[in-house]
């Protein structure tokens, strides 16, 4: 019987760059999307989105082609995009990912590092498949191991304490990444290929998904389970579950293969928001950090598929939960 759970505490301690890439614009329109806006306040502006009307059904988009088909990004406070090169570095580019500046080498091959966010101070956290193993990276190039006995890490998300939240096949990983100590929190077996992975919006429950479905359960301020793990959803045919996050409202958005699907925080029925081409591979999502030109209510997805590497910029109109 999967999806028991316990606890166990475990510890664990570099420039090049690409070659320029001029990325292709194209903005398509799959349906009119409709926003409401809310009533303003006396004593705060009111917010410029509607929890309780986002838009709906399938929504215009524009797509970035001729980029790094990476699996992995984030966005930093400075309007860069972060990711790999697909060779030996970590990148910072600006929008619409362009100007690539290389900041920090990186071990094994040009597919090893996956999971990528940042750190509240900037810092980049990054699992390589290849090296088993979880990385901090300054942006001025230094390099520390926060862990480096994974089988295989898959989802990340970043708590709003700054520990760090790892889907791998031996388990479900909470890591603090200044006292370099890591716990598994929920074994090894719980979970049937665990991938995305994601907290909910005030990080009171944590949401994965693996190859029976959508599961929720509920954790302390550790990030604990303090329960087991409930069925939220099953997507549509029974699909493998790519990247996930969450939005300011608690709405969880899931990547399938060529989908991006919307879930309200119950489950229930997901909408549809992006359907793309059969060949299409989306792997992750992120949203925009609000400088640089990168909107902070629009998803951004990668498509690693065999049309050609490319990114969707999928306004959503509602931004990311707070870190």
């Amino acid at each position: 019987m999967r999806h028991g759970l316990i606890g166990l505490l475990i510890s664990c301690g570099t420039t090049v760059g690409p070659p320029n890439t001029v990325p292709v614009s194209t903005t398509t329109s799959q349906t009119t999307s409709t926003t409401t806006s809310t009533t303003s306040s006396t004593t705060t502006p009111a917010p410029d989105y509607d929890c309780d009307a986002p838009p709906t059904g399938l929504l215009p988009f524009t797509q970035i082609e001729n980029v790094r088909p990476v699996e992995d990004f984030a966005f930093d406070d400075q309007g860069h995009l972060i990711s790999h090169d697909m060779a030996s570095a970590l990148v910072t580019y600006d929008y619409p990912w362009v100007n690539p500046q290389p900041f920090a080498a990186t071990p094994g091959s040009g597919g090893g590092p996956a999971s990528l966010r940042l750190l509240q101070n900037g810092d980049v956290v990054y699992a390589n498949v290849d090296t088993s193993t979880l990385y901090r990276v300054t942006l001025a190039g230094q390099t520390t191991v926060l862990y480096g006995a994974f089988a295989y890490p898959t989802g990340i998300d970043i708590h709003d304490s700054g520990r760090v939240l790892i889907a791998d096949l031996t388990g479900i990983f909470v890591i603090d990444a200044d006292a370099h100590t890591a716990e598994v929190t929920v074994p090894s077996g719980a979970f049937l290929s665990p991938n995305g992975i994601t907290y909910n919006a005030d990080y009171s429950q944590v949401i994965i998904g693996d190859r029976e479905g959508i599961w929720t359960y509920p954790v302390d301020a550790d990030s604990r389970p303090t329960a087991a793990a409930t069925l939220l959803a099953v997507p549509p045919d029974n699909a493998e579950t790519l990247g996930m996050g969450v939005d300011i409202c608690d709405n969880l958005y899931v990547l399938l293969r060529n989908k991006l699907l919307r879930y309200g925080p119950d489950g229930g029925e997901p909408e549809e928001l992006l359907s793309t081409s059969a060949g299409a591979w989306l792997t992750n999502l992120q949203w925009g950090s609000g400088v640089g030109g990168w909107d902070d209510q629009t998803v951004y997805i990668i498509d690693r598929g065999s049309d050609g590497a490319s990114y969707y910029a999928v306004d959503v109109g509602v931004p990311s939960k707070p870190y």
